[in-house]
């Protein structure tokens, strides 16, 4: 056995004959407590504690359950047997086949499961449990189920509806059929993922499939919808057709997130899913991407904790990003074509990048492979910088591109992008009047004498996985469409995160920025309002380290006056369904910056609401409990402990988990950190309760005290490279200054937490908020002055 590399040598006495052989092994096993691998789940039933057993298996869990080759190129058939109690429900890939009672033991039964297809190791599943399910089947007769807790399986109608629609819109977009003769999906009660789609038997973080009619925000039910939409799509990406080596784990992930897009995009068009991709892929790779310490989307990996590490924004955000670029590139019924290819010739083997690249240039007669291999083999994006001049009696526009690094240094490897250049103007709104390929570091372009008197927008529709800088002159023009909302949604939003992006690299100063989003007061977009309330967190972030948060919360509270006013807080007929997402994401941050009626009026909600007067909405709750629990007290935070502890609604614990950190009391954070060890705590809420604490700088400071103290123990409680990655970063990441990423960078060349890069991106973090207080901290006190009440 070699415990470091997971592998074990297998000596016969004799010579091995050449040919075929077959290998009998007898094994032993741990139904461990780590949720991964083979694993034990508790869960309760009528306060009495109970266990379920499950599997985790990806990327490198198997090995934990049963000896095999466990990568994803060593594909082969399964058949599974479970001796299980005979009052459990016993589930694997494959449909039940036999179960008969166990011959010498009565209370046992033995259950015989159909051989599965050739598949990949980590795709393989088995659950022993309880539960309650629901079932329905696609027109072409796919069983699909949904697995509850007992008593509870109305909440998986919703997931159950959307499953059978999704199979049979991926059946007819990529003319392939969903394979297998079942779809389970079931909700586990511990579980550290959002979701694994292993190839049948898809399951759950509770909170990721569930959906109670009473509790369950619209934010919540999108985001369900997305994940089942995204594990779905990977019986086809990756489930099928499984990418040759984890290197290629892009491929899966990718294209698994754009298709949770897309079919969301078909399905539940009120949802506005592809607007939401904007803010949240291109927002995350972008935020990614532009460090130093980021990695390209094909990276060289070998040990599981390399593995483990590149489950990241750049596998799944980026990559979705990449496959919408290309799908616009080439336009849908190529792409489409080129997927049914690439499906088929691969169906049930591995593949590699350059394989798909070559079955969507096929289809379109395109140059797909060498647009794109400047995409995925190299790290970063490019930054567009754009001007205007005449030369003689004609107008020209001038592109040119470098890589957008987050410090604003230059790249010393001159990496170029083949890009994607559109560019509409203020007489030419909707249709292009410029569309190229930038393949070289400059270009400039002959322009109507017309179009350069107006405004001009670079990377219409945002397709573009890049950003622009524009000239002075050029980004004055702009801001008249983005104050009349002339120009579209995502393309108000493009501006702004741009210009947001530039300041924190030093290309554009803070106050531009705080000055440009008064421009916006009027924005009625969600999505736009979501991007700016994330940039106005970073802005608080960094003002609390100044001394300078009630100046920035007047700022804020100003700011938010107008579109506060026109979203209210109650639900109106006939209102989007997003915009109960959009009133409480405008309520929580002036209610956060001390806005008076709003915190008023949470607290007289609150009130009503644990009276049982007047339940809050669903939509309204998490706000409300984090801005009572922003200015409350201890006993506000004991009434919040409270209903954590009683209540059985994941999604509710979750809330209510959430709104511990904005305690500003450095007492009650103290608590939260150790009642986040308490038995009342499942283990996936523990990393849930230790980010609610470090999102503060108050509270970021008592955190990474606690995983000094206790790092061993965290190590140990959060198995593999993505989970314990995700505490560090939640710890570190907001600290801005030289002496404090000195202090990070020491700790863990002491107390190697098996995340190199992780740690690498954190350091880097805090030294791109040390540079930004440096460079701007002065002006951006000045500016806020003029606020300060």
């Amino acid at each position: 056995m070699y415990n470091e590399s997971e592998t074990a040598a297998i000596v016969f006495d004799t010579l091995i004959p050449k040919g075929n052989s077959i290998l009998r092994l007898k094994f032993t096993g741990t139904l461990n407590s780590r949720l991964n691998g083979f694993y034990r789940a508790k869960y309760t039933i009528e306060g009495e504690v109970r266990h379920a057993a499950c599997t985790q298996f990806e990327p490198t869990g198997a090995r934990r359950c049963f000896p095999c080759w466990d990568e994803p190129n060593f594909k082969a058939t399964f058949q599974f047997v479970l001796v299980v109690p005979k009052d459990k429900v016993a589930l694997n890939n494959m449909p039940e086949v036999s179960s008969i009672e166990h011959p010498t033991n009565s209370s046992l039964r033995v259950v015989k499961f159909d051989t599965t297809p050739m598949m990949s190791t980590y795709i393989t599943a088995v659950y022993v449990g309880e539960a309650d399910f629901i079932e329905s089947k696609t027109n072409s007769g796919v069983v699909v189920r949904v697995f509850t807790p007992k008593g509870e399986a109305e909440t998986g109608r919703f997931s159950l509806d959307l499953a059978v629609k999704t199979l049979e819109f991926f059946d007819d977009y990529f003319k392939v059929p969903y394979p297998l003769p079942k779809a389970d999906m079931i909700a586990i009660s511990e579980y550290y993922g959002g979701a694994m789609e292993n190839w049948g038997l898809v399951t759950f973080r509770e909170t990721a499939l569930l959906v109670d009619p009473v509790k369950t925000s619209v934010a919540r039910k999108k985001r369900v919808a997305s994940t089942v939409m995204h594990e779905l799509a990977h019986m086809w990406f990756g489930n099928l057709v499984t990418m040759e080596w984890w290197t290629d784990l892009w491929l899966k992930e990718g294209f698994a997130t754009f298709c949770s897009y897309l079919s969301g995009d078909k399905l539940l068009p009120s949802y506005e899913f592809i607007n939401s991709m904007f803010s949240d892929c291109y927002g995350s790779a972008f935020h990614l991407d532009c460090l130093r310490s980021s990695h390209p989307i094909e990276v060289p990996v070998s040990s599981p904790n390399e593995i483990d590490e590149i489950f990241d924004e750049i596998s799944y955000s980026k990559g979705s990003v990449l496959i919408n670029m290309i799908h616009n590139f080439i336009g849908d019924e190529f792409f489409r074509n080129g997927m049914n290819m690439y499906l088929r010739k691969f169906a049930y083997k591995n593949s590699k990048t350059e394989d798909l690249w070559e079955a969507l240039g096929e289809a379109s007669s395109l140059p797909v492979k060498s647009v794109m291999s400047t995409w995925t083999r190299q790290m970063g994006f490019p930054l567009i910088s754009v001007s205007i001049k005449q030369v003689g009696g004609v107008q020209k526009l001038e592109f040119s591109q470098e890589r957008f690094i987050a410090d604003g240094s230059k790249d010393e490897n001159g990496l170029r992008w083949m890009v994607p250049i559109t560019a509409v103007s203020e007489k030419s709104q909707t249709v292009p009047f410029a569309t190229f390929l930038l393949d070289r570091s400059s270009e400039d372009i002959i322009i109507d004498s017309k179009v350069a008197e107006g405004w001009i927008k670079v990377n219409y529709g945002q397709l573009g996985f890049y950003r622009v800088k524009y000239s002075e002159e050029l980004l004055k023009r702009l801001v008249p469409p983005l104050k009349s909302m002339t120009l579209p949604p995502l393309d108000r939003l493009g501006i702004v995160t741009d210009v947001d992006a530039l300041v924190q690299a030093g290309k554009s100063s803070t106050v531009d920025l705080l000055e440009l989003f008064w421009a916006y007061q009027s924005e009625d977009s969600y999505v736009v309002w979501s991007s700016i309330c994330s940039g106005l967190s970073r802005l608080q972030n960094i003002c609390e380290i100044m001394g300078y948060k009630k100046p920035m919360d007047s700022y804020t509270r100003k700011l938010l006056q107008k579109v506060l006013s026109m979203l209210g807080w109650n639900a109106v007929e006939g209102e989007k369904v997003t915009t109960g997402s959009f009133r409480a994401r405008i309520l929580l941050h002036a209610g956060l910056a001390g806005d008076k009626s709003v915190l008023e009026e949470s607290r007289r909600r609150f009130k009503r609401h644990l009276d049982c007067v007047e339940l809050i909405p669903a939509d309204l709750r998490a706000a409300i409990y984090c801005i009572v629990m922003a200015f409350g007290d201890k006993e506000t935070f004991e009434t919040l402990k409270k209903l954590f502890n009683e209540e059985s609604s994941s999604e509710e614990r979750q809330r209510i988990g959430s709104a511990f950190g904005q305690a500003r009391d450095e007492s009650i954070l103290h608590e939260v950190l150790e009642f986040s060890e308490s038995e009342h705590v499942r283990k996936q809420e523990s990393v849930l309760l230790l980010g609610a604490v470090a999102s503060s700088q108050l509270g970021q400071q008592l955190a990474w005290n606690y995983y000094k103290e206790k790092h061993e123990d965290l190590v140990r409680k959060f198995p593999g490279a993505w989970h314990i990655g995700n505490v560090i970063q939640s710890f570190t990441s907001s600290f801005a200054s030289e002496e404090r990423a000195k202090e990070v960078e020491e700790f863990f060349s002491k107390h190697p937490a098996g995340v190199e890069m992780t740690v690498k991106q954190c350091v880097e973090s805090i030294r791109l908020n040390a540079g930004w207080l440096t460079r701007d901290g002065e002006s951006l006190k000045k500016y806020l002055d003029k606020y300060a009440e």
